[in-house]
């Protein structure tokens, strides 16, 4: 009787306890209606809890009085009382800094910053400066602790000098570049307006998840998203900047005194004791000078003639480039569905009085197909036009086969100018015409403000990028993901001189190859792909299967495959009628070439990593690269990666000390082999072409490869 009345009690109880919970179900959303997915749930105080589902629902079993703790990564932790009601439905909002508080580069999945273990950057498009930003490289500058990025000139679309690690190779210091997870060849020309934010990882431990092409680091740019059942919302930006060569000494240095001889009426004079004046061509002669080898007292002590103009060289040499950005852009989104669109248009002047016009239309188009399955789309198509006759960077980073020798040398110097005598106008003109004096004085220079008149050179460039994203998350644990992206790279480039046997000073100086002129035309064709697969499988000891273990744990498995295919022509003509139309075909002597190349690299990767709460944890992975670079194809480059941390914060509890943490960290990462030396075959000895009478034979190379370098 009595085993009987303690099991009634005890059932008694249990009933009790089982009247007291209850079922709490809602969904979690962020401040756009977007569902997120992971949030955890659980009872504040308590161990355990539950997650939410890609749709961001949840159910939990709770105390009837009990409140609810929801957190994530990247948003403001919510508690909800929910002692009278069955039902929650909650909007997370951002967390304050949770750009740069959660990272992606370098780890493969989202990380809180406190729970990081390498050298990660993240720069927020809000952080960028205030003032006319032209360019994604740009934005960073000054932004990156230990980074060095430079602009070598202030060409417009010269793109910066990247070193994240310092030299660490005999080749390219240059980091890759991603954009939303996909590789692209170049950062340039990429549109700001479209940015949300930029990751810098710059430790080879980051760079391991990359391979052999993560050696130098790692820019990663992510791109605004719209948002889920918000309404159309439309941006306009609209910025104007204005450049100045910096002159110093109150940017002028004409001469206020001269020591040259003069006649009684302080003319000065030439070598035949005549008073200066330009010939009929505009040429300036010498002024007559005192032997300085024996007058030691010759000091600049004789004021100008009154009647002598004297020009400031520097304001002809240099002028105020006056550049426009303006940026138009709507996005919003649909109970399954978001969209961003965006429109920018570059007017770059730069102070020698050239100009680049860039074009950038940016989508980034969402869909949720079903439940747990979505897909994107990022296209981004930059059209680019620009005169620059110093612009030798853009011709030289797109033909890498039978580069213009002649322009590499184009004339950019403003030396001449400053190193003249005042009375010198190199905006003169030949009387009678329009055209710039080529030679204003006696010396083996010609006058840089005349190449104008003579030399014409226009690149265009058509880069369509695109980035297709599918994922799946599965109810629990597993997660897909893939990515294809493809860049499609067409330039033109077209570089004349004209024909100058009619040119007042031909006989003097001329532009170009030859006075009768020259033209070339170059083409440039590249396409560039990046696959990469992904599966991830994660798991939360507490959460999952209620444990006491504050462990959480995420597997990656990925495969990454890239493949550039790029080929170039060019063909010139030397020796040009006086007549138009001014074309190759009408030349004395004509030249042309072709070059291509294939490079493809495939690599896979398992990344672990484990975290004990907010304590500690550790991550460790193995990447394995095929190239075929490498000599010897069937033989892969392998890389290793471990880090660890341990935050002291978390054990001292210390109100002023928001972060303390001990890392460490060991990575290897490569450079691809070409890298090095510009050469895409010289691991492999391969036969090459000689011209014997009208017939093409093969031959074999000298120096034989060396697969193993």
């Amino acid at each position: 009787m009595r085993k009987i009345s303690v099991m009634l009690c005890m059932l008694l109880c249990l009933a009790t306890a089982w009247a007291q919970n209850k079922q709490v179900s809602g969904k979690v959303t962020d401040v756009s209606g977007n569902p997120i997915p992971g949030i955890t749930v659980k009872v504040k105080g308590q161990k355990g809890g539950v997650s939410t589902d890609i749709s961001g629902n949840f159910s939990i079993s709770v105390p009837s009085n009990a409140t609810l703790q929801f957190t994530g990564i990247g948003y403001e932790p919510v508690d909800v009382n929910v002692s009278n009601r069955s039902t929650v439905e909650l909007q997370m909002a951002i967390e304050a800094k949770s750009l740069s508080e959660v990272v992606v580069t370098g780890t493969g999945v989202a990380t809180d910053r406190k729970r990081l273990s390498i050298d990660v950057a993240s720069v927020n498009s809000k952080d960028f400066s205030k003032s006319a930003i032209l360019s994604v490289d740009q934005a960073l500058i000054g932004k990156v602790a230990g980074a060095q990025i430079q602009t070598p000139s202030g060409e417009p679309g010269q793109k910066a000098n990247i070193i994240l690690r310092g030299v660490n190779s005999l080749g390219s210091t240059t980091p890759i570049i991603l954009v939303d997870g996909v590789q692209v060849t170049d950062i340039t020309g990429l549109d700001i307006a479209s940015v949300d934010r930029v990751e810098v990882a710059k430790g080879p431990s980051a760079g391991m998840l990359y391979g052999a092409q993560g050696a130098n680091g790692v820019i990663q740019i992510f791109t605004k998203k719209g948002g889920r059942n918000k309404r159309t919302s439309v941006f306009l930006n609209s910025k104007v900047s204005f450049d100045n060569a910096i002159l110093g000494n109150g940017g002028n240095l004409v001469m206020s005194k001269h020591h040259y001889k003069t006649d009684a009426q302080g003319n000065i004079l030439d070598q035949n004791g005549n008073p200066i004046a330009p010939a009929a061509d505009g040429q300036w002669p010498d002024p007559a000078e005192e032997d300085f080898n024996t007058n030691f007292d010759l000091a600049n002590t004789k004021s100008f003639p009154a009647g002598l103009p004297l020009y400031n060289h520097l304001d002809q040499a240099y002028q105020q480039a006056v550049s426009y950005s303006n940026s138009i852009g709507l996005s919003g989104g649909g109970d399954k569905s978001d969209y961003t669109f965006t429109f920018s248009r570059l007017d770059q002047k730069s102070v020698l009085n050239n100009t680049l016009t860039r074009m950038n239309l940016s989508t980034n188009l969402g869909f949720e197909l079903f439940k747990g399955f979505t897909f994107r789309n990022i296209n981004q198509t930059i059209f680019e036009n620009e005169n620059l006759l110093s612009g030798t960077y853009n011709v030289t980073d797109r033909i890498l086969f039978n580069p213009d020798v002649l322009f590499l040398g184009t004339n950019n110097n403003r030396f001449e100018l400053l190193n003249s005598f005042p009375w010198i106008d190199f905006r003169s003109k030949y009387t009678g015409t329009d055209l710039t004096v080529v030679r204003p004085r006696d010396e083996n220079q010609v006058n840089v403000l005349s190449e104008p008149d003579w030399h014409s050179r226009e690149g265009k460039h058509t880069r369509i990028i695109n980035n297709a994203n599918l994922n799946y998350k599965f109810p629990k644990f597993f997660e897909l993901d893939y990515k294809y992206g493809i860049e499609l790279w067409q330039s033109e480039f077209s570089d004349m001189y004209k024909n100058q046997e009619a040119a007042p000073q031909v006989d003097a100086a001329f532009w170009g190859p030859s006075n009768r002129g020259s033209l070339r035309v170059d083409n440039a064709k590249s396409t560039y792909q990046n696959s990469l697969a992904t599966l991830f499988f994660r798991t939360d000891l507490e959460q999952d299967f209620q444990s006491r273990l504050p462990i959480k744990a995420t597997t990656q498995i990925s495969y990454d495959y890239r493949k550039l295919k790029y080929n170039s022509t060019y063909s010139q003509g030397i020796n040009l009628p006086q007549y138009p139309p001014a074309i190759i075909s009408t030349a004395e002597q004509k030249v042309s070439g072709d070059g291509s190349l294939e490079y493809i690299t495939f690599g896979y990767l398992v990344n672990e990593t484990i975290d004990w709460g907010n304590l500690f944890g550790v991550s460790g992975g193995f990447r394995s690269d095929y190239n075929s670079e490498f000599g010897d194809q069937k033989k892969p480059f392998n890389f290793w990666r471990g880090t660890g941390y341990f935050r002291l914060s978390e054990l001292l509890k210390i109100k002023n000390l928001t972060d303390f943490k001990i890392r460490g960290a060991y990575g290897g990462a490569g450079i691809p082999p070409h890298e090095f030396n510009g050469d895409y075959y010289m691991r492999q000895t391969t036969l090459q072409t000689i011209q014997l009478g009208d017939k093409t034979a093969l031959f074999l190379a000298n120096t034989a490869g060396n697969p193993n370098l």
